[in-house]
C-alpha cells in the first residue's frame, strides 16, 4: 500500500513556499512557547489574508471559470511570464513591513529559480491547496471570533 504521505502529496501536490512559511511560523511558536514573540498576530493575519485572496481568485480562474488562465502565465515559456515575478516583487514592496509576506514571496522566487519543486510553474511555488485551506480556516476562525466577541459585547 501507499503511505499516507504519498496519498496526500498526490491530492495536494508539493508544498509551496506558502506552506513552508506557515509551517515555519507554527514551528517558531511551538519552540518559543510565547505568543508575544515574533511573528506578530497582525503579520500572520496579513499573510493568511494574502494567501486566501490569491487562492480565491486564482483557483476558480485556473479551473476554467473564465477563458483567462492565470496558470499559463506561470510557465517561463509564456510571453507574459515576466509579469508574474514583477507582480510578486510589487506585492512584496506593498507589504514592506511584513517580514512573513516578504519571506513567502522570496522563498517562492527562490524555489522557482532553483527548481526546488517538481513543477516549473511559478504559481506552484507561490500557493498550493493545503496553504489555501489552512489560510481560509485561519481567517474563518478569526472572523468568527471577531463576530462572536462583537455579539457578546452587544448584549
Amino acid at each position: 500500500g501507499t503511505s499516507l504521505v504519498y496519498a496526500l502529496r498526490g491530492i495536494f501536490g508539493d508544498l509551496s513556499a506558502a506552506s513552508w512559511v506557515i509551517a515555519g511560523v507554527f514551528f517558531i511558536r511551538i519552540v518559543m512557547e510565547r505568543d508575544y514573540f515574533w511573528p506578530s498576530e497582525l503579520w500572520r493575519r496579513q499573510l493568511h489574508l494574502a494567501i486566501a485572496c490569491m487562492s480565491i481568485v486564482f483557483y476558480p480562474l485556473a479551473l476554467g471559470l473564465s477563458y483567462f488562465d492565470p496558470y499559463a502565465l506561470g510557465f517561463p515559456a509564456h510571453p507574459l511570464f515576466m509579469l508574474l515575478p514583477a507582480a510578486v516583487v510589487i506585492l512584496a514592496l506593498c507589504f514592506h513591513r511584513n517580514l512573513l509576506i516578504q519571506a513567502w514571496l522570496a522563498v517562492s522566487l527562490l524555489f522557482a529559480a532553483t527548481g526546488f519543486l517538481y513543477s516549473g510553474n511559478l504559481w506552484d511555488n507561490l500557493i498550493d491547496p493545503a496553504a489555501a485551506i489552512v489560510s481560509l480556516v485561519f481567517l474563518g476562525r478569526y472572523l468568527l471570533g471577531l463576530f462572536g466577541l462583537a455579539a457578546a459585547g452587544a448584549r
